[in-house]
């Protein structure tokens, strides 16, 4: 673990994704990443089937409690390193008192390039400035947005994984 000369640890940017497969559900990944953008830490979730039940009793809040409660939750749960700042793409995915800053990260269009919007945490003008200085460090190495391509590919590599291992672990 590297910590900096003041104690604290290097700063870092967590990316979360959820992916939804129509035939195996939600899953999600949590990238961890460096300020020069390299992979420090990386889970995946199994995925989550939505039963009819489900459906019918969470309604409209289904998607934010799966991908958000749930998935996200136990990621940030999981992981050793807490990110200075964790990046999301969709809003359901952002973990309900997760004590981590996070922000929303549009996907990027033709036009632009996107900017994050502050949606929980970063309560300090402090906090706030250490996770501008961070993206900017960042920007310097890769894109805001590739890191989620590869959390993106990363589960959808895992779960190609389980389904072809299932069939093995059935025969046993």
């Amino acid at each position: 673990m590297n910590v900096t000369n003041n104690g604290r640890r290097p700063p870092t940017v967590g990316y979360l994704a959820v992916l939804e497969d129509p035939q195996l559900g939600f899953a999600g990944g949590l990238l961890v990443i460096s300020a020069s953008g390299r992979p420090l830490e990386f889970h995946c979730s199994t995925p989550l089937a939505v039963t009819r039940a489900q459906e019918i009793l969470f309604g409209t809040t289904l998607r934010s409690h799966l991908c958000g409660e749930l998935i996200a939750t136990t990621l940030l749960k999981t992981a050793k390193i807490t990110p200075t700042v964790l990046l999301v793409q969709d809003p359901a995915a952002a973990p309900p008192a997760a004590g981590v800053p996070t922000m929303l990260l549009a996907p990027p269009t033709d036009d632009a390039q996107p900017a994050p919007r502050l949606i929980a945490g970063g309560d300090s003008d402090a906090a706030v400035a250490e996770i501008d200085a961070l993206l900017d460090a960042l920007v310097n190495h890769v894109e805001l947005a590739e890191p989620f391509e590869r959390v993106q590919e990363a589960v959808r590599e895992a779960q190609r994984l389980s389904v072809q291992e299932a069939p093995a672990s059935d025969a046993a």
